[in-house]
């Protein structure tokens, strides 16, 4: 009685358990523009008009099938519903911003304007004005029609011409069902779903929830997270935590040495991608949130690395993963009384969202790739990490009344290099003796030479 199949209209695709929690979340928001997210190109340049750009973009709707979906339904029985009279040219937009404004304002309010039109809430903007020979191409969506990975995977299609499957239900099978272990991973995280959430910022500092938000961006070297990865078999998520939490105790460092501070750490939340390959379409919500601790009250790089693997653990991951995927894909009631609870139950962290970018912003002719993540009207900050092919891009969203913020993108690229020293240092100091190497003279040379290749 609670899964009784639902009927739906003609290719309609149902709410799954993340779609669920979204819709509960934007419904009680204060505005619906908290639950807007976006990718944008910087690119220089004079910018093009709409029309330039509607004809780029004419077949999108049929390249991109999820961009002609809908929210539809009622009550419990809601699901995304294909619209019949999908015109490309009602989703473009062209907006103006006063000179000397800088691009990450124009972004952010760009983001939060009204929709074009209400039936599906999605849109290209070409935003300029805001300085000579440069401008913004942003997509923007409701977080209801996409999550992350889905609104980038969108975006690389719209600017590439890649064609993007029809959306449509996978049927789940025995294979996809949790095991043990994966329910035992669930049950070692439960606990930390429910630790009571830290002060990141300093003590001296009161931030306003009602202010606006202010992203401060930086730009880091993908080798030395290559270099780090060689040497500790770390993954770039588990470094970017380690970086960040090595920023966050510079920013603050008297904050962190309090000992109640020091020995819990800071409480986040890390997004974690629950979609597969059968779910390339780009339309829904398939994201899951894994409880971690950042150690910003530990003095040592390295240290806070080794804590970060055995917290994020890759293999439990994996497991907790398929746990939160079967959990997803749970029907009718059962799905909504899942996302009330953790609508209920979920502690306003600071969220990181690791979202990975198939090529570099100068494959786009780009100067750099920005993105915009939901702001809830509970949290003072939010963090995405973009890695690239031989960039990582780490954005940092926080309150305007956060005055000192705009510190964090050095203190993050010195956190970066500082892991990286204590990391190559030790790998040195810990690798084998080489044999020696015997001294020849130059009248045998000739022979060593031929004994080797013999």
């Amino acid at each position: 009685m609670l899964n009784r199949k639902q009927r739906l209209p003609a290719g309609a695709i149902p709410f799954t358990t993340g779609d669920k929690f979204q819709y509960l979340q934007r419904r009680s928001a204060q505005s619906a523009s908290e639950w807007n997210v976006a990718c944008a190109l910087r690119l220089q340049g004079a910018a093009p008009s709409a029309a330039d750009l509607h004809a780029v973009m004419a077949d999108a709707a049929e390249r991109i099938p999820a961009l002609g979906y809908r929210i539809g339904g009622r009550g419990r029985h809601r699901s995304f519903e294909p619209c019949p009279d999908l015109d490309v040219r009602d989703h473009i937009e062209e907006v103006r911003y006063p000179r000397g404004r800088a691009a990450r304002a124009c972004l952010l309010d760009a983001v939060d304007r009204p929709w074009p039109t209400e039936q599906t809430p999605w849109s290209v903007q070409i935003v300029s004005g805001y300085a000579e020979d440069e401008y913004l191409v942003v997509y923007r969506v409701a977080h209801l029609l996409q999550d992350g990975m889905a609104t980038a995977m969108t975006a690389q299609a719209l600017l590439s011409g890649q064609r993007l499957p029809v959306p449509a239900r996978q049927p789940r099978t025995r294979r996809d069902w949790p095991g043990l272990r994966d329910v035992a991973a669930g049950l070692s995280y439960l606990p930390e779903f429910f630790r009571p959430a830290a002060q990141w910022v300093p003590d001296r500092i009161r931030p306003d929830r009602s202010d606006g938000w202010v992203q401060h961006v930086c730009t880091l070297d993908r080798a030395l997270f290559d270099d780090i990865t060689r040497c500790t078999k770390a993954r770039t998520a588990q470094i970017s935590l380690a970086v960040l939490s090595g920023a966050l105790r510079a920013w603050a460092p008297e904050h962190w040495e309090k000992s109640g501070r020091r020995r819990r750490g800071l409480p986040v939340h890390l997004t974690l991608s629950l979609r597969d390959l059968r779910e390339r379409h780009g339309l829904g919500n398939y994201v899951g949130l894994i409880p971690l601790t950042l150690p910003c009250g530990e003095p040592s790089p390295f240290e806070r690395l080794q804590h970060l693997m055995g917290d994020a653990d890759y293999s439990r991951l994996v497991r907790f993963r398929r746990l939160l995927t079967h959990l997803h894909h749970q029907p009718g009631l059962i799905g909504w009384t899942i996302a009330s609870i953790l609508k209920s139950c979920e502690l306003p962290r600071l969220r990181v969202t690791i979202v990975p970018a198939e090529s570099d912003p100068a494959a786009y002719g780009a100067r750099e790739v920005l993105g915009v993540l939901p702001r809830e009207a509970r949290a003072t900050a939010g963090v995405l990490v973009t890695p690239h092919r031989s960039t990582v891009t780490v954005q940092v969203c926080t309150r305007a009344s956060i005055s000192t913020a705009d510190r964090l993108p050095d203190l993050i690229t010195a956190s970066l290099a500082e892991l990286h020293g204590a990391v190559t240092r030790r790998c040195h100091d810990s690798a084998p003796a080489a044999p020696p190497v015997p001294r020849v003279s130059a009248a045998d040379t000739t022979s060593v030479v031929d004994r080797s290749a013999s």
